[in-house]
């Protein structure tokens, strides 16, 4: 045998194995998704209004336990509903309930809010107004419960008072949220803090924890709330904003309703 045959020969022997040990080409990543650049509807409602009608609000919670959000908007009107609760996508987002047909002419909603108030499986809505008499601010039950008011606020309020904002979140730590709301008022508190519906031990139901902006010049009033966890502590920050031309405009209060982070210190930021 040639040393050339046998050269060819030992090549051809040993050509699997190092196919077998000859690294793989390298594939390619994945692209990572875009990020959306549109958001197409997948519902809409409101086309049948009045001229002088729209959402004045809107807000997303699970109100009938299924793990699925609804979808909760309040309407700025002067007849008809005020809110409407519809359900999530799976169901077509069908109508679940509506309220406010009998305020009068000069009440519609200014803040939605969906929070767990009494630690079962479904979330309660919270909703504000503004109106010259009766409540301002209402909690109802869950839709199993037949969205029943749990509690009402507002019903001794003087005429120009109204309620703007509202929040549920559980600051205290004991799994229940409980109620923050807003309102337009020259005397007197202008947000409240209020307890969940079983706080336990002496406390009564959505009894009052905290009142803030006594202190307030007349014409400044809190503007919005909201619940959030900054601090990774087990309760949550109370945020509020005001209307106001000199001193902050937003804080962040944490337990003891102390001022932790006003966000804007005078009127030229």
């Amino acid at each position: 045998m040639t040393r050339s045959v046998a050269r060819f020969i030992l090549l051809i022997l040993t050509l699997p194995m190092a196919l077998l040990v000859a690294p793989l080409p390298a594939t390619a990543e994945p692209a990572a998704a875009p990020p959306p650049s549109s958001f197409v509807p997948i519902h809409e409602t409101g086309a049948e209004w009045a001229a002088d009608e729209y959402a004045a609000a809107v807000a997303f919670g699970d109100i009938d336990g299924d793990g699925l959000d609804e979808v909760a908007i309040g309407r700025h009107a002067t007849t008809g509903p005020r809110v409407f609760v519809y359900d999530d996508a799976a169901a077509g987002f069908a109508p679940l309930w509506s309220f406010g047909e009998g305020w009068g002419v000069a009440s519609w909603t200014t803040g939605l809010a969906f929070g767990n108030v009494d630690d079962d499986p479904a979330e309660e809505l919270a909703f504000t107004r503004t109106a010259a008499v009766n409540e301002r601010v209402w909690v109802v039950d869950d839709a199993a419960a037949g969205f029943v008011a749990l509690v009402r606020y507002g019903d001794g309020w003087p005429s120009t008072v109204s309620a703007i904002g509202v929040a549920l979140g559980d600051v205290d730590g004991d799994g229940r949220d409980e109620v923050a709301f807003s309102r337009v008022a020259t005397i007197n508190p202008r947000v409240f803090v209020h307890d969940d519906a079983a706080p336990g031990g002496s406390r009564a139901a959505f009894g009052l924890l905290w009142g803030g902006g006594s202190e307030w010049p007349g014409g400044y009033y809190a503007t919005a709330v909201a619940f959030g966890n900054v601090d990774k502590a087990p309760e949550k920050e109370l945020g509020l904003a005001r209307l106001a031309n000199e001193g902050p405009r937003a804080y962040v209060l944490r337990r003891g309703w102390v001022g932790w982070l006003p966000l804007v210190s005078d009127g030229t930021k």
